[in-house]
This record gives structure tokens, C-alpha cells and sequence, in this order.
């Protein structure tokens, strides 16, 4: 629970959400809030491109990788949960799971852009008056 914590609350700042509407969204989101944008044949057919990612682009795609390859894995193993905790299908789980360290490193660098796309609803929670923060945060896991 401490990495998914840790991974969403680099993405909010990513968003730049920041203050008490980011805490609340923490304190109750128990899910990614980015959705990985390839498939599992995307994911396993990687093929190294020309650009490169900025560094903070490449070391947020290097979290989530590394995050999701652990949930993968413990998908595959039978944790079925960790399917609605990334937003996966069975086949990207397999592709995940399968991932070696050096092609996490190249797809974090070298895919364009992030390789999740961010919650958009994020976006919008500091516009919100600050009493519906918390149902905002609890209305993001009904969506």
C-alpha cells in the first residue's frame, strides 16, 4: 500500500495537485491513479525509439513500470485484486510480469511520453470547495 501511495502521490504532483484535496484523494484511493497505455503486445514487441523522455517523465514511468511489474507478479500468482487496483487485463498482468529490469529502463526512457495516462479528474479536485474534497476522493473509485 506504501508504493501505490507513494505512486499516486507522484502523479498528482505530476498533475500538480498538491494541498489538502491531494490528501484526501491519498487517504482514500486505493487504486493507480494512471491507466497503462499499451497492450501486452505493445509491452512485449518494444521497440526502442529515437526520443528520449525527460528525466522526471522517465523516472515517473520507471515508478509505475517497477510498480506495476510487482503487482503483476503477484497477479499471476493468484492475487486477483491487484487487477482493479492497475486497471489491467489478464494478458497485460502476463506481459508485465514477464518484464526484465533493462526493458523497464528502455520503455521509461525511450516510450513517448508517459506510458500511463494520468487520471483526468485529478485535475479538477482543487476546483472543487473544499468540503466535497473527500467525496470527490470517494466518487474517483466509482468512475
Amino acid at each position: 500500500m506504501d508504493d501505490l501511495r507513494m505512486l499516486n502521490e507522484r502523479i498528482l504532483a505530476h498533475l500538480s495537485v498538491s494541498g489538502p484535496v491531494s490528501e484526501h484523494i491519498l487517504q482514500y484511493v486505493t487504486i493507480c491513479l494512471g491507466k497503462l497505455k499499451p497492450g501486452a503486445t505493445d509491452l512485449t514487441e518494444f521497440i526502442p525509439g529515437a526520443n528520449k523522455n525527460t528525466l522526471d517523465v522517465t523516472s515517473l514511468n520507471r515508478t509505475y513500470l517497477d510498480f506495476a511489474r510487482l503487482v503483476a507478479r503477484d497477479i499471476i500468482s493468484g492475487h486477483y485484486d491487484g487487477l482493479l487496483v492497475l486497471g489491467v487485463d489478464m494478458a497485460q498482468a502476463r506481459a508485465l510480469a514477464n518484464l526484465n529490469s533493462q526493458q523497464i529502463i528502455n520503455m521509461a526512457l525511450r516510450w513517448d511520453g508517459l506510458i500511463f495516462t494520468p487520471a483526468s479528474v485529478c485535475k479538477h479536485a482543487e476546483e472543487l470547495h473544499y468540503k466535497s474534497h473527500p467525496h470527490f476522493a470517494t466518487a474517483i473509485l466509482a468512475a
